[in-house]
């Protein structure tokens, strides 16, 4: 949020839980530059947080949709770079289990249509926090057929660290045998 409000683009809060609040967003803001003490600087970086308040899947489905429309931006609109969805869990919740059917599943995998749609054309971010955690590329294969696998087990994979940001330490040549009940390293 700190980099998307200082080049002055817009940020969507969509409050699934009713817990955002003006002090937490002023907390936040002014944590971000400790020299932006100026009331009229806090005021214009807060302009630029639209926070939409809702409660229902229908709801969050009509604002990601408003999101990845092809129309343009109105005249005057500034770009906007950011978009937080503070629980999904709030509103899919309530609609799947048992009891629930089919339709609250198809409802949340209508939002998981729409959300891939809209990361499709922006990049979506893990944020500050994950930032220390190693980015690992993986290489994926199937293994050999077990002559003594059921046919309703799934083929093993095998798996291959092919690059990792840790460095040549987390990089091995180690394969791991991945299935249904976990990983175990091949020697």
């Amino acid at each position: 949020m700190r980099s998307t409000l200082l080049r002055g683009e817009s940020v969507l809060w969509i409050d699934t839980t009713n817990s955002f609040s003006a002090g937490r967003l002023l907390d936040i803001v002014s944590g971000l530059r400790p020299d932006l003490t100026a009331r009229i600087e806090l005021e214009g970086l807060l302009e630029r947080v639209e926070v939409v308040a809702l409660t229902d899947m229908h709801a969050l489905l009509a604002v990601l949709a408003a999101l990845t429309r092809p129309e343009g931006r109105p005249a005057g609109r500034l770009r906007r770079g950011l978009v937080v969805c503070d629980s999904l869990t709030a509103v899919a919740a309530p609609l799947v289990g048992p009891a629930r059917g089919h339709r609250g599943l198809a409802l949340v995998e209508a939002a998981g249509l729409v959300l891939k749609a809209a990361a499709a054309a922006q990049a979506p971010a893990l944020g500050e926090a994950w930032r220390s955690a190693p980015h690992v590329r993986l290489r994926l294969r199937h293994a050999r057929e077990d002559p003594g696998a059921s046919a309703d087990d799934l083929r093993p994979l095998l798996a291959s660290v092919l690059a990792s940001t840790c460095g040549p330490a987390c990089v091995q040549d180690v394969a791991w045998h991945v299935t249904l009940a976990g990983a175990r390293a091949l020697t």
